[in-house]
């Protein structure tokens, strides 16, 4: 019996030290500077995050990342991308644009895209996400256009005009604050359909 026990144990710990350690230390993180203003589809994967850095003028086009995450940017534009996660923006100086470039396959955000503290113009359009889409407290012109919000579409504190159109949201509209809000045919859509 004893024999059987020491053997058995042998064996265990045979095993044990047979399977390789695995690593689980994040990605790389890109980075949108100064010096690498642009962020295309061969720099980054889908376990990568984008930072973009503050003062930058930022293109990023045609990735599959894992986040974006912005804080200061001079300007932002998403053109094309799509994102396991969120995109998140704030405190953008002169304007972001997050959508398509002509009209091809919706990209999608698997969670939330927000955009708050924009100095500048915010154009968000053609995009699916699977939770929120919120625009908050922007000082120039808003257009939210043909995307569809898996959860809540909300525009929140717009100084400037604010125009929603075609929109669907499968929780709830919120429009609160907006100097100048035109919207129309924003409509309310069935669970699942974003």
């Amino acid at each position: 019996m004893l024999r059987r026990l020491i053997a058995g144990a042998f064996v265990l710990s045979a095993t044990v030290l047979a399977v390789p350690a695995t690593s689980h230390a994040a990605a790389p993180t890109v980075r949108c500077t100064a010096e690498n203003p642009t962020i295309t589809a061969d720099e980054v994967t889908a376990r990568q995050t984008i930072v973009v850095e503050a003062g930058v003028n930022c293109l990023i086009s045609g990735v599959n990342a894992k986040a974006i995450r912005s804080n200061g940017a001079d300007k932002l534009r998403v053109i094309d991308s799509t994102t396991v996660r969120n995109i998140m923006v704030r405190n953008t100086v002169r304007g972001v644009v997050i959508g398509n470039e002509g009209c091809r396959v919706d990209p999608s955000v698997g969670n939330n895209l927000k955009v708050t503290n924009t100095g500048g113009n915010v154009a968000i359009c053609q995009m699916s996400t699977k939770n929120n889409i919120t625009v908050r407290n922007t000082a120039g012109r808003v257009g939210v256009f043909d995307n569809c919000a898996g959860n809540n579409l909300t525009v929140v504190g717009t100084a400037s005009t604010a125009r929603l159109r075609n929109n669907g949201f499968e929780n709830n509209l919120h429009l609160r604050v907006n100097a100048d809000l035109r919207e129309s045919n924003n409509t309310q859509v069935a669970r699942g359909t974003c």
